[in-house]
Formats: structure tokens, C-alpha cells, sequence
């Protein structure tokens, strides 16, 4: 919500920089149909987030999580389950094809989810709150995007 070109906010920017992140080139930018051309993987800080994408492009609802949703559902998925789920695929598998293989997996967990997840699945927004918040968002961050990194270190690595 915050207009285009605009930096991370400097409490934000501290704690991408304690957590090993280079905010130095972060800038916001609205969201618009021309940014969601060809997409294999969408993810949003809040189920907002998510619902604006969806409106904006509905073709890409199963590819389209918030950070926080993708985190618990990808810790369902083994990395045997990935690995495999790779495998099935013809050795010359582009990227876009491995990331593909992983929405099933998320798709079932996602079916299993309840509606008490709905707490959880929002990525707390620190804007206009105590400096503690923006800790508690930035950790919150942090442990969804190893989660993130080990599905696609996974999906994307997997050798036959």
C-alpha cells in the first residue's frame, strides 16, 4: 500500500540487515497486471496481499500464497516428496516445470488446512507499531523463508 519507489522502512531495513539481507535496494511497487505475467510462484506478506493478486490475475490462484501459508504448508511436503515429485519429470525440466511439481503437494496440504489458520497465515505488519513488532514481523520472516528456500533448493536441485 505504500506508493511505488518507496525504501524499506528504516526499523524494517535494521532487522533485514541483522538477519544477513541487503536492504540497500528494496523499493516498494504497486501492484498491477502487468507484474504478473508469466508466474510460477506468488507470495504475499497477508491474505490481502493474496486476494489482490487472485483478483488481479485468478489463473494464478494455486500458484499464489502469503509467505506465512506457504512456510506451514511446504513443512507438510518432505524433501522425499519433492525429490520425487521432481523425478517424474523429463530430465530437461525448465524451472518454471520443477516449480509446477510442487503445487499438488502444497495443494493438498492446503486442502487439509482449517479456518484457525487463518490467524497465522498473515505476516504481522509492523508499520505504525512499537519497535518490538517489527522484531516479532522479522522473525516471523525469517523462519518462513528458510522453509521457502529448502522447498526450492529442493524442487529446483534435484539431479536424477
Amino acid at each position: 500500500m505504500a506508493a511505488s519507489g518507496e525504501p524499506m522502512h528504516p526499523r524494517a531495513a535494521a532487522w533485514s540487515q541483522k538477519l544477513g539481507g541487503d536492504p540497500s535496494l528494496h523499493r516498494s511497487v504497486y501492484l498491477a497486471v502487468k507484474l504478473l505475467g508469466p508466474v510460477d510462484l506468488a507470495l504475499g506478506m497477508a491474505r490481502q496481499h493474496r486476494r489482490s493478486v487472485v483478483d488481479l490475475r485468478p489463473a494464478i490462484t494455486k500458484a499464489t500464497f502469503t509467505l506465512a501459508e506457504f512456510a506451514r504448508l511446504a513443512a507438510e511436503v518432505s524433501n522425499a516428496e519433492l525429490e520425487r515429485a521432481v523425478r517424474s519429470l523429463p530430465r530437461r525440466a525448465t524451472s518454471s516445470e520443477r516449480l509446477r511439481v510442487l503445487l499438488p503437494l502444497l495443494a493438498r496440504a492446503r486442502s487439509l488446512g482449517l479456518p484457525l489458520y487463518e490467524l497465522v497465515d498473515d505476516v504481522i505488519d509492523p508499520i505504525g507499531r512499537e519497535p518490538e513488532v517489527f522484531e516479532q514481523s522479522a522473525q516471523q520472516i525469517d523462519a518462513a523463508v528458510d522453509q521457502v528456500v529448502r522447498v526450492l533448493k529442493v524442487t529446483l536441485a534435484t539431479a536424477w
